[in-house]
C-alpha cells in the first residue's frame, strides 16, 4: 500500500512544522553544560515530547474525521477498529518523519517513495494480518483516493447529511474513488485541462459530465443533484 504524494499529507507537514523545535541545543564549544544550559537542553526536550504528541493527536483527528465511516464499513469490531486507526496513524507518522529527512537531504521522488515504503512497512503488514481480502480491498481503495476522501469529509458529507440524503459508509468510499479517477490529472489527463474546457450552458464542463454520470449507479437523485449544484456553484464562479 504504497503512499501516493496527495495535498492531505502536504498539509500535515506544514501543521508539523509549525512545531519544529531547534535542531542544535548549543553551539558553543564542546565540553559540560552550564545549569543555564541544562536547563534549557531539558526543556527543549521535553517541548519536543509535547510536540510530537500535538502532531500525533492532530494526525489521529484527520485519520477519524476522514476514514471513521469508512472503517466503520469494513466489518470489525470495535477493538480492530481502534488498532486500525493507530496503525493508520502509524503510517501517517512516519511519512511525515521520512519527508522530513528527504526534504532536508534534496532527496528525489523516487527515493521518497522507497523510503517511505520501508517506513510504513510495519503497519502494513499489521493491517494486512487483520482484514480480510475484502476489506483489504476497501482499505487500499481508501488509501488511494485519501484526498477524496478528506474533500468528502470537510464538504458533501456534511451537506448531504444537512439536507437530509446522508452519504453511507460504502457510498463515501464509491464517491471518493469516482472523484479520484476523474479529477486526478495522473489518471485522466482531461481533468487537467478542466480549468480550460468550455461549459455547457448548465455550467458544467465534458469532465464534469462524465462524473455526473458515473454516480448514478451508486448515488440517489437527491444526492447527485447537490454534487451537481456544487460543480456548477464552482465553475462559474472559477469563470468570472
Amino acid at each position: 500500500m504504497a503512499s501516493k504524494t496527495r495535498i492531505v499529507y502536504a498539509l500535515i507537514a506544514l501543521l508539523a512544522a509549525q512545531f519544529n523545535a531547534p535542531s542544535t541545543l548549543y553551539s558553543g564549544e564542546p565540553g559540560p553544560q552550564k545549569p543555564q544550559q541544562a536547563d534549557r537542553a531539558s526543556t527543549v526536550s521535553q517541548g519536543r515530547v509535547v510536540d510530537r504528541q500535538l502532531r500525533y493527536n492532530r494526525s489521529r483527528n484527520f485519520i477519524e474525521k476522514t476514514y471513521g465511516q469508512v472503517i466503520d464499513g469494513l466489518g470489525i469490531d470495535v477493538v480492530g477498529k481502534q488498532k486500525l486507526l493507530s496503525l493508520l496513524v502509524e503510517r501517517v507518522e512516519a511519512i511525515q518523519d521520512v519527508d522530513e529527512i528527504i526534504v532536508a537531504n534534496h532527496q528525489s521522488e523516487n527515493e521518497r517513495r522507497a523510503a517511505q515504503r520501508d517506513a510504513t512497512a510495519k503497519a502494513d503488514d499489521e493491517i494486512k494480518q487483520m482484514l480480510d481480502p475484502a476489506a483489504q480491498q476497501k482499505l487500499n481503495a481508501m488509501l488511494a483516493a485519501e484526498y477524496e476522501l478528506s474533500q468528502i469529509a470537510n464538504g458533501y458529507a456534511s451537506n448531504m447529511a444537512r439536507a437530509g440524503c446522508p452519504l453511507s459508509a460504502d457510498q463515501r468510499l464509491q464517491l471518493a474513488t469516482a472523484l479520484h479517477k476523474t479529477y486526478d490529472f495522473t489518471i485522466n489527463p482531461k481533468a487537467g485541462q478542466r480549468g480550460s474546457l468550455p461549459l455547457n450552458e448548465w455550467g458544467l464542463s465534458e469532465v464534469d459530465e462524465h462524473f455526473l454520470k458515473t454516480l448514478e449507479g451508486f448515488l440517489s437523485i437527491e444526492q447527485r443533484g447537490l454534487i451537481r449544484n456544487a460543480l456548477v456553484y464552482t465553475n462559474r464562479g472559477a469563470s468570472k
